[in-house]
C-alpha cells in the first residue's frame, strides 16, 4: 500500500483511523524449545493422520530445531522435504 500519510496512520473504509499493521506487535521467532516440539508434534502428525513410517533420529530433530531459525513454516517446510527426500531415497 503506498501513501503520502505518514506509516502509522490510516483510516478504514468507515473513516476511523487505525494503525499501521506493523505497528500493531512484534512477532518474535520461536525458541530453541518450542521449534524442537514443533518437529516432534509435527512428526507425530504425520505419523498418524498420514500413516508415514518416518523415524528421524533425535540428532536429527534436533539439528532441524537449531539450524531453521526464521519461522515456524520453513521449519515445518524443512521436515516436509527431509520426509520427501526421504521418501524418494527410499524408493530408488
Amino acid at each position: 500500500m503506498n501513501s503520502n500519510k505518514p506509516k502509522t496512520i490510516f483510516c478504514d473504509l468507515d473513516g476511523t483511523l487505525t494503525k499501521h499493521p506493523k505497528d500493531v506487535g512484534l512477532i518474535q521467532n520461536p525458541d530453541y524449545e518450542l521449534r524442537y516440539n514443533i518437529v516432534k508434534a509435527k512428526i507425530y502428525e504425520l505419523k498418524l493422520n498420514h500413516s508415514i513410517s518416518l523415524d528421524l533420529s533425535e540428532e536429527i530433530k534436533k539439528f532441524i530445531s537449531s539450524e531453521i531459525r526464521t519461522s515456524v513454516r520453513e521449519l515445518v517446510g524443512a521436515l516436509n522435504r527431509i520426509i520427501s527426500f526421504s521418501k524418494n531415497f527410499a524408493k530408488s
